[in-house]
Parts: C-alpha cells; structure tokens; sequence
C-alpha cells in the first residue's frame, strides 16, 4: 500500500512538471507564430500601398495573400484571424505615422 502512494505521488508530480513545460513551450510558439503572421500581414499590407486598388480591394488582396502566404509556410489561419490581423497591420500602420 505504501508503495502504491510513492508512485501515484510521483507519477501527479510528474505530470504536474510536465503541464507546466507544455505552458512555457505552448506559450512560446504562439509568440512565435504570431510575430511571423504579423510580418506577413506587414509586407502584404506593404505591397499593396503602392497599388491602384480601392481600400476595400485592397483589404480583399490582402485577405487572399495572407492566407496563401501563410498556408505555404504551414500556418492556417480562420477568416476571422485574418481579417483582424489586416485591420491591426492597417491600424498601426497609421498610427504609426
């Protein structure tokens, strides 16, 4: 009986160290990962300033680009997140100024 308690405790301990080294490498990639989407947003936003297009088919471009850009270098990203992510490129992009 006592030695069943040494292992179940050690094993909770063991998980426990575990979790806690998934939250900090978890953590990482996604700042990683979101530093090099924002990048993409930035050049695409980038290139297309200099483009004859209207602002809303600018954001359209924009829209297709980053995903295709993204989606080749393994990262999917919802509509959603994308949209968001142009807006806050364009946004701080004028901010900037």
């Amino acid at each position: 009986m006592y030695f069943r308690e040494i292992i179940k405790r050690f094993f909770i301990g063991l998980v426990g160290k575990f979790n806690s080294i998934l939250k900090v490498v978890f953590s990482k990639v996604v700042k990683i990962l979101m530093a090099k989407v924002w990048d993409i947003a930035q050049d695409v936003c980038d290139e297309l300033k200099t483009e004859d297009l209207t602002n809303k088919e600018k954001r359209e471009e924009a829209f297709i680009r980053v995903k295709e850009i993204a989606r080749q270098n393994g990262i999917e990203l919802k509509e959603s997140i994308t949209n968001l992510l142009i807006e806050l490129v364009v946004q701080y992009g004028k901010n900037i100024k």
